[in-house]
């Protein structure tokens, strides 16, 4: 009878543990924003190029920010800003973030690489758990 439970207490540990990492493994953001792959990005490039490079289409993969900051000229400036007074497109990720205007045929013409302030002091719990099991 112990030997049945102390089975049974195992195998739902187990099928726990296994939900949980299939669950964090489903959820995590599916994108290449690197900052290796941010300093390939070259002016010339096409659109589907730079979208092929980071992994997926322009957007916010971040848990720290809704946006990325630029340094322009003497200022810092928002993603959000550059894309209203310049147009182009934000891929913003936990680690780096760039901002990509694209000219009348579809290439690269000016982009900026950026960094993503913490909205939060500290890291969200599902974050921490995907960077320890290597998500």
């Amino acid at each position: 009878m112990k030997r049945k439970r102390l089975l049974l207490t195992l195998g739902c540990l187990a099928s726990a543990l296994l939900t949980g990492y299939i669950t964090l493994r489903l959820t995590a953001p599916r994108h290449s924003i690197t900052e290796e792959n941010v300093d390939s990005i070259r002016k010339g490039m096409k659109g589907s190029e730079v979208e092929a490079l980071l992994g997926t289409r322009a957007g916010v993969f971040s848990s720290r920010g809704p946006t990325g900051s630029y340094w322009l000229g003497e200022q810092w400036n928002s993603g959000w800003t550059l894309i209203r007074d310049r147009g182009g497109n934000e891929w913003v990720a936990d680690s780096v973030a760039v901002w990509v205007r694209f000219d009348e045929t579809g290439c690269v013409a000016q982009f900026l690489k950026g960094n993503v302030w913490a909205k939060h002091a500290s890291t969200p719990l599902l974050t921490k758990l995907r960077h320890w099991l290597g998500m």
